[in-house]
């Protein structure tokens, strides 16, 4: 079994993650083990939450590296294992069921994608990796983030708000944190960092870029949350 967010993200300590077999257990613990950084896995902790939380939306999440955003495995490794850490917060709310990395091709994403419990996929285009990643998503819901921006805690709430009323050709679209003054001015015209649309509209747009998917999907709700920046 992997090593989970909880574990490799937060604590680092290492541990036995609970059998299938112990599915009563687990499901009656697992916000309890979650918290105390007992589970290792995305998928066994969503899978556990699902009966909790049957009546709600769950999602799929791809954390992706833009096209020429990678500089190095050292520094970039780093801020993209911080991009994960508040999905932690998604999962225990039962919203956040799955999740996959896309970045380029050789930079040991894979090795990140085991220790955080996520799947992953590579590809030298970006319009390569996001139709590769899109299309393991899960959930009818799919929430595409920038990696090396981390929502504010509201976020959580906010999504699974969003994901409840949005009709099926509707999307919104995330911002990052004003970085001008002219972007504190005029809030509208900062940088999207992040997408939240269904995945079948999404797949039906495969081979394009995140400019191009945004352009695509016409998202024209938007979050209120801001993406912070991580330094």
């Amino acid at each position: 079994m992997r090593r989970g967010v909880a574990d490799s993200l937060v604590s680092g300590n290492a541990g036995v993650a609970p059998d299938r077999d112990e599915k009563p257990v687990f499901r009656l613990n697992c916000v309890r083990n979650f918290l105390r950084l007992e589970t290792r896995d995305f998928g066994d902790v969503a899978w556990a939450l699902e009966d909790l939380f049957r009546d709600g939306v769950m999602i799929s999440v791809v954390v992706f590296v833009p096209g020429g955003a990678w500089r190095g495995a050292g520094r970039d490794g780093e801020l993209l294992v911080r991009s994960l850490v508040w999905l932690v917060s998604g999962v225990v709310a039962g919203i956040v069921r799955d999740v996959t990395l896309a970045g380029p091709e050789g930079l040991g994403l894979a090795a990140i994608a085991e220790q955080s419990g996520c799947a992953v996929v590579e590809d030298d285009s970006e319009a390569g990796r996001l139709t590769k990643a899109v299309a393991l998503s899960k959930q009818s819901r799919l929430l595409i983030l920038e990696f090396a921006f981390q929502p504010a805690d509201s976020m959580i709430g906010e999504l699974d708000s969003l994901a409840r009323v949005m009709g099926p050709d509707e999307s919104a679209h995330l911002l990052a944190t004003p970085a001008t003054a002219w972007q504190r001015l005029f809030p509208s015209l900062s940088r999207t960092v992040g997408l939240l649309a269904s995945a079948s509209r999404c797949r039906a747009l495969a081979g394009r870029d995140f400019r191009r998917l945004k352009a695509g999907l016409g998202a024209r709700l938007r979050f209120s949350t801001r993406a912070n920046p991580i330094f």
